[in-house]
């Protein structure tokens, strides 16, 4: 959900979100584990009062448009098949997964 949302909102499309981001040296990013999720902005703060505007409605108004549920879904197949190839990241999903059987069984 918070990648899709990072990626446009109500009054800044995906392409106007992406150029108005790059202007503005301003990266939006999320983070999520089992206790909780977040969105990240890394930015210059000079500058943090004209981008107010712009970071509030990009993460108070998302807008979840088809188009971006896809994207978001395509980039993460892709990285769940690469996991497989990089060892340390490959194990790592393996202890989730027993992780997740253990628990389902108490």
């Amino acid at each position: 959900m918070l990648n899709v949302a990072s990626e446009a909102s109500a009054n800044f499309p995906a392409s106007l979100c992406a150029k108005t981001s790059r202007a503005m040296g301003t990266v939006i990013g999320d983070s999520a584990s089992y206790d909780y999720s977040r969105c990240l902005w890394q930015r210059p703060v000079p500058t943090l009062i004209v981008r107010g505007r712009f970071l509030q409605t990009v993460a108070l108004r998302p807008s979840f448009t088809k188009e971006d549920v896809a994207l978001v879904q395509a980039r993460i197949v892709a990285s769940l098949r690469d996991d497989a190839d990089q060892p340390d990241t490959y194990l790592q999903r393996l202890q989730e997964a027993r992780r997740l059987r253990w628990s389902s069984l108490s």
